[in-house]
């Protein structure tokens, strides 16, 4: 169906659509700056207006006047003029000459390097970054304000003003109206309603102010690219407003830490400790906790850790405090984190479901006559969210906008407050034996499709989700919505990965493949499914041998080292199985450019060699046969299998397979080599290496280092494992 038209000056309409709503719902949050604002713009010529917005809708913050050329916009002279009047544009500041030269061809900055005084003949073949720095350096605003490159160059004014109104709007520092024009192409569904509730995004004008605030911050501290900016920050946060509600409390906590975080990195762990110390909340003050054990020894230490351990902020600060006083001050030699993966079951999973672990775990439960599900935190986010829909999206929610998806009361974390006496009401109510599954099942039917920000509509999962309900104790249930609801914020996610069902028995298992940790949130969601009276365990997967298991090793070349822009120039694959080589596959290809001479003589393929040899388009279906159900091997596997996916990817093909690194696997089982580069393991192992660089070569000597690999890999999976 062909998308509707948009009329000519829709973009306006839009923005004017965004300035009513804040006008009918937060007109008490506008101070007298930005009700002038809004006087003055409304009081231009409707080309004056559309040129403001057509400028708020292009990336950047400095715009060339000749350039922005629209064709509703008749008279655009007369509209510049009447926005320079305004102060809505203005000449490029000397804060906004950066911005000025980051939009500059490179012919354009060696233009404005002769400006400067200096010859660009010097300068033209080296890379445009290089060319912009040295411009900077040479090039004062004030110079080129003089000249003729400045004529008609400007930027707009009296942004502050409008950052503020979007901000109202939106939550965030935004010029995009993209939102609204989606909506009316009918691309975007929203939750503009007959007779649909809206209310402030903030309750006071304070409230509004101290979260604008913080996303000025926010934005200061995310372009920070030197540590004298990081520094001057954390000199000025001591002076930052704590906050009045939780919006700002929340953006405030989250700058400390990360702000924290970055002058560790910057090699400033004192001054990282001052700012970490203002912080409240976890993970902030876990990180202070760190840093003055480091810093300051054991006994400074000790009170924050004390304060965590009879006040924790939340279960992960709990959890953090139990298992660093553990280790530091009572002599445990490991955490609770290891322990429990440590005594974790082992399963032994065919390897043809290398990269997709929980998915080779379900299958092992479906063989063994069980039935699992691959839930993690997709199934308690769809139960949360059918469970209390009408708090959350019907109009009771009284939502910021039709766009918004994420409930505010969710953000700020006062749903459990703010809603006390209707969760009490559903939580008797769903008491009784099948009641919580069958409103469930009605809300779903009522509201399937809605758009909403906590979850996918997936036809799957709530059958599974139906059924255990209709069998777990409801008193569970109630329990731990109740715990989602009081604290969304720590129980949104980190749940266990399966849900499993044998002999009518419900458990819920984290999976953890090779190499993976488990995480706090991980174990936190654990031990509080476990205390609210369900069975949760942890499995880790060990990758098991099977002697039939088919590999196809793999091996190629190309013209360079990107897989985005470079092709392939050879193919080569051998099948190995039971030990053996068994089939081999090999064509060099056509990469559709030239092979640069480095390249040439690397490998030994020049363009002579593929003028006649197929394109991938001819052969990928072949190499796709050939390859087949097998695992996938190669030596470096990420290089070969990117370049193989991204050939697929130009075919608008999807290539996935399980995958084995040989590269890796040496590392790990024959550690203390000096290099595990392919010639120099053939050669510590006497693999015959005789055309390097070739793609078949490469790819045999890669199948006979498998089969040492694999030797170790058996004798390493001990016997009696699951």
């Amino acid at each position: 169906m062909p998308l509707p038209l948009l009329q000519p000056f829709y973009y306006l309409d839009h923005f004017q659509e965004m300035v009513d709503f804040v006008l009918e719902h937060s007109v008490e949050l506008l101070g007298p700056e930005h009700r002038g604002w809004l006087e003055d713009f409304g009081g231009m010529s409707q080309e004056a207006r559309a040129l403001y917005v057509r400028m708020l809708n292009r990336k950047g913050r400095v715009f060339d006047r000749a350039k922005l050329r629209y064709a509703e916009i008749s008279n655009p002279e007369s509209a510049w003029a009447e926005l320079e009047t305004a102060g809505f544009a203005v000449p490029v500041l000397d804060a906004d000459f950066g911005a000025y030269l980051d939009g500059r061809t490179k012919s354009q900055l060696l233009m404005l390097l002769r400006l400067g005084g200096v010859d660009d003949r010097g300068w033209r073949q080296l890379a445009k970054e290089v060319v912009r720095a040295e411009v900077e350096r040479v090039l004062d605003h004030a110079t080129w304000s003089q000249g003729e490159e400045a004529v008609g160059v400007v930027t707009r004014g009296r942004s502050r003003e409008l950052e503020y109104l979007f901000f109202l709007y939106f939550g965030r520092l935004s010029h995009g109206l993209r939102l609204f024009t989606l909506r009316d192409l009918g691309v975007m569904r929203t939750r503009r309603q007959e007779g649909a509730g809206f209310e402030p995004r903030f309750a006071s004008r304070e409230a509004a102010l101290e979260a604008y605030f913080f996303a000025e911050i926010r934005r200061v501290l995310d372009q920070a690219v030197t540590p004298v900016e990081r520094r001057i920050l954390a000199e000025q946060a001591a002076s930052w407003p704590v906050g009045t509600e939780e919006v700002a409390q929340q953006k405030r906590e989250r700058l400390l830490h990360d702000l924290g975080r970055a002058l560790e990195r910057d090699g400033e762990a004192e001054m990282a400790c001052e700012v970490l110390a203002l912080a409240r909340h976890h993970p902030a003050t876990e990180r202070h906790a760190r840093l003055v054990y480091a810093l300051q020894g054991a006994e400074a230490a000790r009170p924050l850790l004390d304060r965590m351990l009879e006040e924790p902020d939340s279960d992960e600060e709990l959890l953090f405090a139990e298992d660093f006083f553990g280790r530091k001050y009572q002599g445990m030699r490991v955490g609770a984190l290891s322990t429990m993966l440590r005594e974790a079951r082992v399963l032994a999973l065919d390897e043809s479901g290398r990269d997709e672990a929980e998915a080779a775990a379900v299958r092992w439960f479906r063989q063994r006559g069980g039935e699992a599900w691959h839930v993690e935190n997709a199934f308690w986010r769809m139960l949360f969210g059918l469970a209390f829909w009408d708090l959350l999206y019907g109009a009771q929610a009284r939502l910021p906008n039709e766009f918004e998806r994420w409930p505010p009361t969710l953000r700020d974390g006062s749903f459990g407050r703010v809603h006390a006496a209707q969760l009490a009401e559903l939580a008797e109510r769903w008491r009784q034996p099948g009641g919580l599954a069958a409103e469930v099942e009605r809300t779903a039917a009522r509201v399937w499709g809605e758009p909403n920000g906590l979850f996918f509509w997936d036809e799957s999962l709530l059958p599974v989700l139906l059924q255990w309900l209709r069998e777990e104790n409801p008193l569970v249930v109630v329990k731990l919505l109740r715990r989602m609801a009081e604290d969304f914020q720590h129980q949104r996610d980190g749940y266990p990965d399966l849900l499993v069902r044998e002999s009518g028995r419900w458990r819920w298992i984290e999976i953890k493949a090779e190499g993976d940790s488990l995480r706090r949130n991980q174990l936190r969601q654990l031990q509080g499914l476990q205390q609210a009276g369900l069975e949760v365990a942890v499995h880790r997967v060990q990758w098991m041998v099977d002697p039939d298991q088919e590999y196809a090793v793999v091996d190629v070349e190309t013209t360079g080292g990107r897989a985005d822009r470079d092709r392939l120039t050879e193919v080569a694959v051998v099948r190995v199985r039971g030990g053996e080589v068994t089939e081999r596959w090999q064509s060099l290809i056509h990469p559709g450019r030239g092979i640069p001479s480095f390249i040439t003589r690397l490998t030994g393929i020049s363009n002579a060699m593929v003028a006649e040899a197929p394109t991938f388009s001819e052969v990928a279906g072949e190499l796709r046969a050939f390859i087949g159900e097998a695992v996938l091997v190669a030596h470096n596997a990420s290089f070969d299998y990117g370049f193989l996916r991204a050939e697929y990817g130009r075919l608008e093909q999807v290539f996935q397979r399980p995958v084995l690194c040989t590269k890796v696997e040496s590392r790990r089982h024959f550690p203390g080599l000096k290099s595990y580069g392919l010639a120099a393991l053939t050669e510590h192992f006497g693999i015959p290496l005789t055309q390097h660089h070739r793609a078949l070569c490469d790819a045999e000597a890669t199948a006979q280092l498998l089969l040492r690999i694999n030797q170790r890999r058996r004798a390493a999976i001990a016997p009696g494992d699951a």
